[in-house]
């Protein structure tokens, strides 16, 4: 072997080395975002919301305004699970499929995304909140709808009709 492969063998042993620290620390840190976005995820669950909101992170168009792509955090439902999640959508406005639409739950989505996540779980709540408002007055005027359709279940009253003896002869 050459000097110059000992120095390339060397370069990338110490690289190795020197990320191999740097990984440890990178998936602690990780981990801890984890468990944190588990409270947030356990304390959601018992407010048993059921309602999705997104708040979007990074959107790109084209100069023409019809291709697009979009990162976004969210609440919904994922894989039968709710919880914070993440999105990424692309597509051209002119094709009612997207070209790319990948889902995860918000620990299970790719790290860097989630770190452009985090900063915009605030808006993400007040936007659940506004959809928690909009779905409370859209369930009680549909209630009162249904309580309405309901009542034609109930017998009508019934109506005595006095006949009149004379009328009843007759037939």
């Amino acid at each position: 072997m050459s000097t110059k492969d000992d120095s390339l063998v060397f370069r990338v042993r110490a690289s190795f080395r020197s990320l191999s620290s740097r990984a440890a620390d990178l998936n602690t840190l990780s981990d801890k975002v984890g468990k944190v976005v588990s409270q947030f995820d356990s304390e959601l669950s018992k407010l048993n919301i059921g309602i999705p909101a997104w708040a979007e992170f990074q959107e790109w168009r084209s100069m023409d305004g019809l291709q697009f792509a979009t990162e976004a955090v969210g609440y919904a439902k994922i894989g039968g699970k709710w919880g914070l999640a993440i999105r990424k959508m692309s597509g051209h406005e002119d094709v009612d499929d997207y070209s790319e639409h990948e889902e995860w739950l918000f620990n299970d989505a790719p790290r860097l995304l989630r770190l452009k996540a985090i900063d915009k779980i605030p808006e993400l709540f007040e936007k659940l909140v506004v959809e928690v408002d909009r779905a409370t007055k859209a369930v009680d005027t549909k209630l009162k709808e249904l309580q309405d359709l309901a009542s034609a279940l109930e017998p009508e009253p019934i109506t005595r009709v006095k006949l009149d003896p004379e009328a009843a002869r007759k037939r």
